[in-house]
């Protein structure tokens, strides 16, 4: 008994050479009412800024929570205790450090609710603390907070200097954002585009 020749099989079309953008062009369909990403109220300004501000971490298709590029690595050293290693030779687009000081500005910032921040309100009040250059411990200050990491994907962080040493009216005027993200802030047309 003979087995019949082999079927050929469909050979698969080229594949198609996609050109890489170094741009990203976001629209939305609301101006923010205050583009800063720090005391945002809505949803408007981090679908803006997510990409030059991102958290710690971002929930992944596999529903695991997933480090973005400034984090090495997380423990939770109490139910509101955790420690999170930062990654060397990240710097903010402005040139700054990104080191634990710089983490526990934001992680400071948006734990104060004195200074209006809703990102962080499901944990209450927060701190940072410096561990060394690159380990900080973020304490949730009147509750447990074991879902720290599923809170924190909208917890930016800015480069310190620049947020402190630039008054708000100008940074709002401008809408800018300096993070460490993959993308930086390049122009906002105020009632038209932003540009990463």
């Amino acid at each position: 008994m003979f087995a019949p020749p082999p079927t050929a099989l469909p050979t698969a079309p080229p594949a198609q050479v996609v050109a890489k953008r170094s741009d990203m062009t976001v629209v939305i369909n609301v101006e923010p009412a205050n583009p800063d990403i720090f005391l945002a109220s809505t949803a408007y300004p981090y679908q803006l800024g997510l990409n030059v501000v991102p958290g710690p971490t971002l929930l992944g298709p596999d529903f695991v929570d997933t480090l973005t590029a400034g984090f090495e690595s997380f423990k939770m050293e109490t139910p509101n205790r955790w420690v999170f290693k930062l990654t060397p030779g990240v710097k903010f687009h402005n040139g700054e450090s990104w080191n634990a000081a710089a983490a526990k500005f934001s992680i400071d910032f948006h734990g104060n609710v004195k200074n209006g921040s809703q990102a962080f309100a499901n944990v209450d009040t927060s701190h940072g603390e410096v561990i060394d250059d690159l380990t900080v411990a973020w304490v949730c200050d009147k509750i447990a907070c074991p879902l720290l990491l599923r809170y924190t994907s909208y917890h930016t962080f800015q480069a310190p200097a620049w947020y402190q040493n630039t008054p708000a009216d100008q940074r709002n005027a401008e809408g800018r954002i300096i993070g460490w993200g993959p993308y930086q802030w390049k122009e906002w047309q105020k009632g038209g585009v932003l540009h990463h």
